[in-house]
This record gives C-alpha cells, sequence and structure tokens, in this order.
C-alpha cells in the first residue's frame, strides 16, 4: 500500500507517527511522511521519505509567541500556523495518493490532508494524540468553558460545553477550512447536511 503520514503538532506529536511509518515500512508498504520544514530532519534521520511544508520562520513563529500558552489564546496560535499549511498539505497529498492503493494517516488537525481525502476519495485513518480532541461529558478538557454535569443535565452539557477541539476548528473563522473546501470544489459545509460525502473504508 502507498501509506502517506500527515502529523501535525510540535515535538511531542510527530515521534508517533514516526513509529507507526517505520512500523509499516517494515510491513513491505510504501510510505511518505508529510511534516512542516522544522521536522524534516528528525524524519529523514530514521530513513522514512518525507515531504516538506511551510517555512522554518513560521514554526519558530508560533511556537515563540506567549499566547501559545495561554488556555483560549493559544488556540488561534495553532489555527493560524495549520491555516499557512493546508493548501500545501493538499496539494502534496493529491500528487502522493494513488487510486485504490493509498491510504493516509492523519492527526485530526491535518485539515489539508483530510480535505485531499475527501476530493479524491481516499482511506482514511485519524490519529487522535491528545485528549481534547474527543467529546467527553464529565471531564471535559479546558479549552471551552466546562461545568460539572448532571446525569439529567448529559445532553445539554454535551451541547454547550463539552464540544471537542476538532468541531472548534471547523467553525473557527481563523481557519477558514470552508473557503479551502470550496475551492476544492467540495461542498463549504463540514460535518453538515450539505457535505453527505464520505471516504471509503
Amino acid at each position: 500500500m502507498n501509506i502517506i503520514l500527515v502529523p501535525f503538532g510540535s515535538s511531542g506529536d510527530i515521534p508517533p507517527f514516526i513509529g507507526i511509518g517505520r512500523a509499516l515500512q517494515k510491513r513491505g508498504h510504501q510510505v511518505t511522511v508529510i511534516v512542516h520544514t522544522h521536522f524534516e530532519p528528525l524524519v529523514r534521520r530514521v530513513g522514512l521519505a518525507c515531504c516538506a511544508v511551510g517555512e522554518a520562520e513560521q514554526y519558530d513563529s508560533a511556537a515563540s509567541n506567549p499566547d501559545l500558552w495561554h488556555p483560549r489564546k493559544g488556540l488561534h496560535v495553532v489555527a493560524r500556523l495549520g491555516e499557512e499549511m493546508i493548501r500545501p498539505t493538499y496539494d502534496l497529498v493529491s500528487d502522493l495518493c494513488v487510486a485504490d492503493q493509498t491510504v493516509v494517516v492523519a492527526a485530526g488537525l491535518a485539515f489539508g490532508a483530510r480535505i485531499a481525502v475527501e476530493k479524491h476519495r481516499l482511506r482514511l485513518a485519524t490519529v487522535h494524540l491528545q485528549p481534547s480532541c474527543f467529546r467527553s461529558v464529565f471531564d471535559a478538557n479546558g479549552f471551552r468553558p466546562t461545568r460539572q454535569c448532571s446525569s439529567r443535565s448529559t445532553l445539554g452539557c454535551r451541547r454547550k460545553y463539552q464540544t471537542p477541539i476538532v468541531s472548534w476548528a471547523k467553525r473557527s473563522p481563523s481557519i477558514g477550512i470552508t473557503t479551502h473546501f470550496e475551492r476544492t470544489g467540495l461542498p463549504g459545509s463540514i460535518g453538515g447536511k450539505e457535505n453527505s460525502r464520505r471516504p471509503p473504508t
């Protein structure tokens, strides 16, 4: 199989994908990792094929931004970096994919890869490394206002307070995912009624 790995994040997010890539490579699969330029030397050092996106200055600017560690502003710092990577990542996945032979293994916030999956009808495996990517009714992540939920108010709490980070990112105007979707000719609503497309499993 042609495996395209697309992690997203910082130093803690890349090594798990490298481990997946090396295991798949040992099983005879063709593996390519798409990472930010900052992590290209690491990927090449372990012997995996690598395609880099972005400029070193982009990552350094985000990593040194004090807002990155703010409980709410930090998401917007990540969003800006992610938005800059959507189009080049989409283009690389589009160039690397082979019909009926490709599986994309991507982080939840690797939106460029996920849009390419929708466009080219590729197989997708999502790797979540952070608890904040999951919906939790009783022990929510700290990215949104939370409160304790009784059994009677579980549904209401889920709707108002327990939105997972991926859903937040889809709606965030700072990322502009809908714009990128529309540029590829796909429906502009992600996860909504207008977008009924699903990648094959």
